[in-house]
């Protein structure tokens, strides 16, 4: 069993900063400003060998008049219920406050596994912390300074000592048998898949109605999401690790350190992702910022998935269909054959047709055609549209393979292959499309001056 560490806080104790050392890397924004993380963000990790699960939870603020930060402060007091054990972090500069009171009452009414900790302690922090912590009724603290690393190893080694008795070391047993893998020891990996999208698309709801929980903040105010939340769920009887992203703004729009941050952490979790929901909303679908995002998605080899939300909002839905769909073909040529997911997020309108497309386009996505089967495809459209004459001499195209799939990405041998025209890589393209039936999802095309490997 997974046992799960809760830390928990008021704002700007140093949750995030200490998140991302128990992590052993830098997932969590942090930031000198107050609120910076809003949702839960959760990762697995090991302590001297044993698997840990640790979430990062936004700030407690329990007496303010705020309506997201009284929701912030829900989501993380929810979360303790399903923690083994909980990191209490206390800011070692600003001392104990009646908040820190507040927050020690709901931990003892949990019965909750609680770990003291008081963060900052690195220079100059409040030495009567020390002691006024004794009063919160969990023992003894820990001091740390989670920026630097200090005190990590006694905090470990509390970790270690309070965590409940069905932690345990893993032990992998092998049959050698002729060093053959058997069917039980192969592991299927979830399949990576992130929302993306404008500000106030409804990523998030989207996010929360996949999980089947309120995992992340909603509401009408634009930016609520900063980090790129990731949780594994089952989806249709698939183990899909799931992220919830920031909304990715113009570049030109995006001023502040805090939302260029947050936009890093959604296009890196583009990069983890092989399926990525592009999420577009009904008014203004297909807007330039949505073709920006949708062509980084193609670049970086992702399968790409439009999905228009606020459907349940469209009166003439026939009439739209057919809008989108043309805009769809007509701005994104590089993705033809793709179809869009109406749906609402808020309705679940629409998430049976997103599961079947997105299983549809994946395997799509993963396809492999044989050597021969290309080859013989290319001899026919050479010997009916040959590659064109540039400077009096024809370029000639020898033989072609797939050299991987994820996307599916062909090397064309042949000579003079680096003058190969645009117009004709796009005919290449076009024609594998149609022959093999690759809808829908990037191509990707290398041209190298060679022989074929199987002249004489």
């Amino acid at each position: 069993m997974i046992n799960n560490i809760v830390i928990i806080g008021r704002p700007n104790v140093g949750k995030s900063t200490l998140f991302n050392r128990l992590a052993g890397k830098k997932l969590a924004i942090v930031g000198d400003e107050v609120g910076v993380t809003r949702d839960i963000r959760e990762v697995g990790t090991k302590i001297s060998f044993y698997d840990f699960k640790i979430f990062d939870t936004a700030g407690i603020d329990p007496f303010s008049k705020i309506k997201l930060k009284r929701d912030m402060t829900s989501n993380s007091i929810s979360k303790v219920y399903e923690g083994n054990l909980v990191i209490f972090l206390l800011d070692g500069r600003s001392g104990i406050l009646k908040d820190d009171f507040e927050v020690s009452d709901k931990l003892r009414k949990n019965n909750s596994q609680v770990i003291l900790a008081i963060n900052k302690c690195e220079g100059n922090y409040k030495k009567e912390v020390f002691s006024d912590s004794f009063s919160l009724g969990f023992g003894e603290p820990i001091l740390i300074s989670a920026e630097h690393g200090l005190g990590l190893d006694e905090l470990k080694g509390a970790i270690l000592g309070r965590s409940q008795l069905n932690i345990y070391r893993k032990q992998v047993s092998l049959e050698v048998d002729d060093n053959s893998t058997t069917e039980s020891n192969k592991v299927k990996l979830p399949l990576n898949m992130s929302i993306v999208g404008r500000p106030n698309s409804g990523k998030s709801t989207l996010f929360n109605l996949l999980l089947g929980e309120d995992r992340s903040l909603t509401g009408a105010e634009s930016g609520l999401t900063r980090d790129a939340v990731s949780v594994v769920t089952t989806w249709n009887g698939d183990e899909v690790k799931l992220f919830d992203t920031a909304g990715i703004r113009r570049k030109n729009k995006v001023t502040t350190r805090l939302e260029k941050l947050s936009v890093k952490d959604s296009l890196r979790a583009v990069n983890f992702s092989e399926v990525v929901i592009i999420l577009l909303d009904l008014v203004n679908a297909f807007d330039t910022q949505d073709l920006k995002i949708a062509e980084l998605v193609g670049r970086e080899g992702r399968l790409p998935v439009f999905a228009v939300n606020k459907w349940d909002l469209e009166k003439e839905k026939s009439k739209k269909i057919k809008i989108l769909q043309e805009k769809l073909e007509k701005f994104l040529p590089q993705f033809s054959g793709a179809e869009f997911v109406p749906l609402s997020a808020k309705t679940g309108y629409g998430i049976k047709k997103l599961n079947k497309i997105v299983r549809k386009y994946h395997n799509i996505w993963q396809k492999r055609i044989s050597t021969s089967e290309l080859n013989l495809w290319m001899a026919d459209q050479i010997s009916h549209h040959p590659p064109p004459i540039i400077k009096g001499r024809r370029i000639k195209i020898r033989y072609v393979t797939q050299a991987k799939s994820r996307p599916p990405t062909f090397i064309f041998f042949g000579t003079r292959s680096n003058e190969i025209p645009k117009s004709y890589e796009r005919f290449l393209i076009n024609s594998l499309r149609s022959n093999f039936e690759i809808f829908g999802v990037p191509i990707r095309v290398i041209f190298r001056s060679a022989e074929n490997p199987y002249s004489s």
